[in-house]
C-alpha cells in the first residue's frame, strides 16, 4: 500500500514538473518571438514613421501588461513612458 502511494506521488510530482517545464519553455519561446518582432521594426531616428511604429508597438505591449503608458512630446522626437503602479 505504501509503495503504491509513493509511486502515485512520484508520478504526480513528475507530471507537475513536466508541465511546469513546458510552461517555462513556452514562455521563453513567446518572449523570444516578441523580441524578434520588436527588433524587426525599423528604427531610423531620422525617420518619423519608424519612430511612430516603435511607439505604437511599445504602447500595445506595455498596455497589455498593465502599464499606464504615454507618449511625451519634446522639441525633437517624442519619448515613450510606461508606469506600473504597485500597491
Amino acid at each position: 500500500m505504501k509503495k503504491s502511494i509513493v509511486l502515485i506521488l512520484l508520478i504526480c510530482i513528475h507530471c507537475c514538473h513536466t508541465q511546469e517545464q513546458e510552461q517555462v519553455e513556452l514562455q521563453a519561446r513567446l518572449a523570444i518571438d516578441e523580441i524578434r518582432e520588436f527588433v524587426a521594426i525599423p528604427s531610423d531616428v531620422l525617420n518619423y514613421d519608424d519612430i511612430n511604429k516603435n511607439l505604437v508597438w511599445l504602447n500595445q505591449k506595455f498596455d497589455y501588461r498593465g502599464f499606464r503608458t504615454s507618449i511625451l512630446p519634446t522639441d525633437g522626437e517624442p519619448l515613450f513612458m510606461a508606469i506600473l503602479e504597485i500597491e
